[in-house]
Formats: C-alpha cells, structure tokens, sequence
C-alpha cells in the first residue's frame, strides 16, 4: 500500500471515529469518579450507619424501648444510601447487595408481606447475624426499617415492642456490616476496587481495559436518570391521578431530598468522569444548563413529593423536573455516548 493512501484512509478514519483519550487519561479520569464520588459516599454510609446501628441498640436496651431516637439517624443513613446507590459495578454486585440495601420498586408488596410474618411469628434464630443476612432481602434494608420506624400502629403490647425492638436491631446491624464491607473492598488491599480501576488500561483480574470501567460507570449515570424518571417520577404521578404511596420513602417523607441527593450525586460523578474528556462545547454547554435548570426545579419544590403529586401548582413542578431529568438522560444516552464512543450496554431496571 501506497503511502498516500494510508495517509488517506488515517485522515478519513479520524473524520469518523470519536475522539477519545489514551489509556493512562482514561485511568485518570475513572479514578476521578471514585475518588470524588464512590469512595466519600461509601464512607458516609458506613460512618451513618454504625451511628444508627448504635443508637438501634441504645434504644432497643432501654426500658422505655422509644425508638423515636432513630428516625433522625435512619434518614442520614438512607440519604447516604442514595448518594451511591446510583453505583451499579464493582462490590454492590456481590451477595445481592442492592436488593439487600433497598429493595424497590417493591410491586408486590414483598417487603410488607415478609415484615408482617416475621413480626407476627417470633423466632430468634431468624434474625441471628447470618440467617438475617442470608434470607430474605426483602427483610434486610432501609424499607423493612422505614417500616418498622414510622408504621408502629400494629404495636398492641410489651412482648410486640420487644420483638419488633429486635427485628430493627437485626436491620442496623446488617445494614452496618454491608456498608463497611462495601467501603472496605472499595479501598482496601491490593485487590481493592480502587485498586483495580487504577490500573483497568494494563488489564487485571476484574477488566479487561479501562474503556469497561468507563462504561460502568457511563452506566450507572443513565440508570440512575432512568430510576428517577421512570420510578421515583413517573409511578408516584401516576398515569392519569396520583398515587403518592408510589413514592420511594413516603412514610418517612424522604422522597424528594432522595431524589435531590440523587441529582447531585449523578452530577458529580458526570463532571468527574465525564466533563473533562468532552471536546464540544456545545454539549458542555448542555449538560450544564440542564444540571442547573433541574437543580432549581427540585430545590424548587417545597412539599414533600407524596403531597406535591397531589395539588395542580407543585404537580406541574414535578413535571417540570420529570422533563428535565428526561433531558438529563437523552444527553447522556445519546449524545454522551456517541462524543465518548462507548455503549451504555446491560440496564440492570429492564423487568422492573
């Protein structure tokens, strides 16, 4: 082959492949996100949740057995719990974390219906530290103790209170030992996952090339947008009236500071992993004015949104947000993909 035409087909190869940055960039880049992101918000989660695990087991030993002291330390712990749960590789997926963490959508009423047969039938040796974690997941995260903690009307005596004291304590406990698992496999010892997204572009036991950390963490951005439109929006709006119990967290009213969490965690990752590597400033320009405009949509709202999806004026504020998040996710889905090169492969909500 000539050398005019190989330089030929190198100019016209250039015209139509994305522009994208060498490895050792892209290893610097995924370990942006973990360090800005994953990594502070896994901490926050197991420093959260050993506060509520040890304020379960102050409360539980009392004799007033008032568990009115965990509410507080049970929103910081969910809250936490949001800003990663847009984390969809790595350690989460080991041992069915996720759903071990947060079992929802919940259609069918899994959680509920597991809750009332272990409250209604004690036995000890079900919610010992093993068999707890090893049943039920529908038994094991924040819904069973949202539960637990703002649904008492069934409490009829001393013995309920007792059991159900120990039901929660077998909650936090679990809930503690996941979230320090998880902060420990993301940072500690050589096969730590820090560690392996570090050095993804030599290849390791985990990924094949640092492109595959990229799009996990691609990933996790658009599912997390697709979560809050489709499930933490559309279902609690509801098709053609609202259906405020729909919403994630409604008894304890945490649903928009979870989904204001949310947003702010999905941008951070994006400007971390992803803000950096575009090279149109029209698509910066994008993503930016969209992040505002959702932000000052949500900060917007001042109902809690079990209420808001209720009354004409906060209804059409949470549609507005739904459209900009919808907004949000084309961005990434579309034009994020294509100015990156990488596909958004497996979404892990298809069946939901």
């Amino acid at each position: 082959m000539n050398g005019k035409l190989v330089l030929t087909l190198t100019l016209l190869l250039a015209l139509v492949v994305p522009a994208t940055a060498n490895d050792g960039d892209i290893d610097r880049f995924n370990l942006a996100a973990v360090d800005a992101q994953i990594v502070p918000g896994y901490q926050a989660l197991a420093k959260t949740s050993a506060v509520l695990d040890t304020t379960a087991q102050k409360a539980c030993n009392s004799a007033e057995l008032d568990t009115s002291s965990l509410k507080q330390p049970f929103a910081d712990s969910f809250l936490a719990w949001q800003a990663v749960q847009q984390i969809r590789f790595g350690p989460i997926l080991a041992f069915n974390r996720g759903f071990r963490f947060q079992l929802w959508p919940d259609k069918r009423g899994t959680v509920g219906k597991h809750l009332r047969q272990l409250l209604a039938k004690p036995d000890p040796a079900r919610i010992e530290a093993k068999a707890f974690a090893g049943g039920s997941v529908a038994l094991q995260g924040f819904g069973a103790l949202e539960r637990l903690l703002f649904d008492t009307t069934d409490i009829r005596n001393t013995d309920e209170a007792v059991w159900r004291c120990a039901v929660i304590m077998a909650v936090t406990a679990n809930l503690r030992a996941m979230s320090q698992e998880m902060l420990d496999e993301w940072q500690a010892g050589p096969n730590a996952h820090r560690a392996l997204i570090a050095t993804a572009s030599r290849s390791n036991a985990y990924y094949q090339n640092a492109e595959e950390v990229s799009a996990g963490l691609l990933n996790s951005l658009h599912t997390q947008l697709e979560l809050m439109v489709t499930k933490k929006l559309d279902r609690p709006l509801g098709s053609k009236r609202a259906m405020p119990k729909r919403a994630e967290a409604w008894r304890s009213g945490l649903s928009l500071a979870a989904l204001r969490i949310n947003l702010e965690a999905v941008n951070k990752l994006y400007q971390s992993a992803f803000a950096p590597r575009i090279t149109e400033p029209a698509l910066t320009q994008a993503f930016e004015q969209a992040f505002a405009n959702a932000h000052t949509t949500a900060a917007g709202i001042e109902q809690p949104l079990a209420e808001a999806v209720s009354h004409p004026q906060s209804r059409a504020q949470v549609e507005h947000l739904r459209t900009q998040l919808a907004t949000l996710q084309t961005l990434v889905g579309d034009r994020l993909t294509a100015a990156l090169g990488l596909s958004l492969g497996f979404n892990s909500l298809d069946g939901d």
